[in-house]
């Protein structure tokens, strides 16, 4: 990585998840100081971004990254043939490849290689989006998380150019969009499901404490909905720790376990306390109500309104 290199920085705002409707679309260059550009298309959509650039490097470039919010990225490079760097570590990055990492609210360092036709496409997936994915999809999120560069496959690739030339207009071109990105999601996690799985963990009488620590943790504050950043920091565990071991131990992710707990709260509301389905929706983190309804009735067999009925 180089030393001493003034810095092209890159602000990625926060994905609040708004109503549904909420739909937006942006155009905006970058220059760097040796002579390059990036020309990003940002398309955001309820707690949803997608991340369309082109760029052009004339020389090796250093990149700040700041994050305000942890998400979950999707990314795919469609051409050129860059290479990165992310907290010391090589990720080649090359045209065809692609990775989906978990990003916390830090700074991330990043170094391209020089080219005259560089393009990537990042999905960067909110908190609700993302719990929704795990939910539904994910028991195991080792392979799925652990930094593995992938080759994007031709059914990616298709799916890729179908978000490029979406035919539909507002709304229903973000509900296009989040449709394709469910669908590159579980491509991902159908290439991802092919590298070799990890060995189980052992963990000492230290490490376990910790973890019925952490159980505890979300047990007495759910009205925080502490984050696994949080949670990790709180018992002193690494995050990506914290979560496979936490799986292995309880046998579930701190995600399902998280989740299973809202929904027992979402029912003594609704049945103890008479909230209208909004208000518990809201008191649970879910910001939008549908997908709420979707989780408590896939947990339940019933939806919240019939139970209040």
């Amino acid at each position: 990585m180089m030393q001493n290199q003034e810095l092209t920085i890159i602000q990625r705002n926060s994905l609040k998840s708004e109503k549904f409707s909420a739909y937006s679309e942006k155009k905006h260059n970058i220059k760097t100081k040796s002579g390059g550009a990036f020309f990003f298309h940002e398309t955001t959509f309820d707690s949803l971004q997608f991340i369309q650039c082109n760029y052009t490097l004339i020389k090796e470039e250093q990149l700040q990254i700041n994050i305000e919010k942890e998400a979950l990225e999707m990314h795919f490079r469609l051409d050129g043939s860059s290479g990165a760097y992310r907290s010391g570590q090589p990720l080649n990055l090359i045209k065809g490849s692609n990775t989906i990492t978990y990003l916390e609210d830090y700074r991330q360092d990043i170094v391209m290689s020089p080219t005259e036709t560089g393009s990537f496409l990042e999905i960067r997936i909110g908190q609700s989006h993302f719990e929704k994915l795990l939910s539904d999809f994910v028991s195991d999120t080792s392979n799925l998380f652990s930094g593995t560069v992938m080759t994007t496959t031709p059914a990616m690739r298709n799916t890729i150019a179908q978000i490029q030339i979406n035919p539909y207009n507002q709304k229903m071109r973000g509900l296009y969009m989040e449709a394709k990105m469910t669908e590159l999601f579980l491509l991902q996690l159908q290439k991802s499901n092919n590298h070799p799985h990890q060995k189980s963990l052992s963990f000492g009488k230290m490490d376990r404490d910790k973890l019925f620590h952490a159980k505890q943790l979300i047990e007495q504050h759910m009205d925080q909905f502490l984050t696994i950043t949080q949670l990790a920091q709180l018992i002193g565990m690494n995050k990506r720790k914290l979560m496979l071991s936490f799986k292995e131990l309880f046998g579930m992710t701190v995600y399902s376990y998280i989740k299973d707990l809202k929904m027992e709260e979402a029912k003594r509301l609704l049945l103890e306390e008479d909230k209208y389905v909004n208000e518990v929706a809201d008191h649970i983190g879910y910001q939008n109500p549908q997908h709420f309804i979707t989780a408590f009735k896939k947990k339940f067999g019933i939806s919240p309104g019939t139970l209040k009925q």
